[in-house]
């Protein structure tokens, strides 16, 4: 019989959080934990909530292949000596990484995960996933995301007449912290996902008529997905995310990441003859094939 980690699946991997929460007895706790707060979320809430969650986990996965691609960028950036870039993607991607479980918190709302500012998502993650046992996240991750903050501040506001910070002593090389990282929460954030779909068909009620909430799901779907534009004042959404509106307004039910993965991959930045960025020898990045290896085995 096989020996699984944290839930019953034979296709996802949770390794990076193993580490951190080893004993089996506190997998199960942490699970049941959060199982509880996804079955409140739903009983506590009419039967659109399968809207909103399917939402919040498209959201979330969106946002690790965001955090992805950026640290893949963020090594081109480093290789061609554009430090300014470098320091900016690497932030970002911690953010992004970071934004990829905060969008799973029961407690936040919609409106204001739109509203998140930097300083609130880096303490709603680590008092809600570092503070607390089992501390599936390691608890220095506010330091790492301040330092970060700061490097790309330096670049950004004053930038120094030579590149000196990444070699000083004082300062984290992102291009080494930064992978456990994305891994750890990326990890996170795929096993939240397995629980809010678990939760979805044990705890969700069947909405009646689909097409009548299809205006507060596409207002959900908007704010989440794009900012609004500063002359027109609408959400702009490329034609792959009004696809996916249309496909959460028809099937609600939310699905994990490893449900979810090879559609989103050939969806992610695949359209119109996009190519990924490519490294000095010629290689392109490959986003999907590392969200894969860190999500899958």
């Amino acid at each position: 019989m096989r020996n699984f980690a944290f839930i019953d699946n034979n296709n996802t991997n949770f390794g990076h959080l193993i580490q951190r929460v080893s004993e089996k007895n506190d997998q199960i706790k942490f699970v049941n934990q959060w199982s509880q707060h996804y079955a409140n979320a739903f009983k506590n809430s009419p039967p659109e909530a399968l809207f909103e969650w399917n939402i919040r986990l498209y959201k979330s996965l969106k946002e690790v292949f965001t955090a992805t691609c950026f640290y893949q960028e963020s090594l081109i950036a480093k290789e061609s000596g554009s430090w300014a870039a470098f320091y900016f993607l690497s932030y970002y991607s911690l953010f992004h990484a970071l934004l990829a479980n905060v969008v799973l918190i029961p407690s936040e709302t919609i409106k204001k995960l739109s509203e998140i500012n930097h300083t609130k998502l880096i303490a709603l993650f680590k008092s809600t996933f570092s503070d607390h046992k089992p501390h599936i996240i390691r608890s220095d991750i506010d330091k790492v995301f301040y330092m970060f903050k700061y490097l790309r501040e330096y670049y950004s506001y004053n930038m120094p007449p030579n590149d000196f910070l990444y070699e000083s002593d004082d300062n984290i090389k992102p291009d080494i912290a930064l992978p456990y990282f994305l891994r750890s929460c990326s990890q996170l954030a795929s096993l939240l996902s397995e629980l809010i779909e678990r939760a979805a068909h044990k705890h969700g009620k069947e909405i009646i008529n689909l097409d009548e909430h299809s205006e507060t799901v596409s207002n959900w779907f908007q704010i989440l997905n794009c900012p609004k534009h500063p002359v027109t004042g609408t959400h702009l959404l490329h034609f792959t995310d009004e696809v996916r509106l249309a496909e959460t307004i028809r099937f609600p039910t939310p699905v994990s990441f490893v449900t979810e993965l090879e559609h989103f991959t050939d969806e992610f930045r695949l359209y119109e003859g996009a190519r990924f960025p490519r490294h000095a020898s010629g290689e392109e990045i490959n986003p999907g094939a590392f969200v894969y290896r860190m999500l899958c085995r």
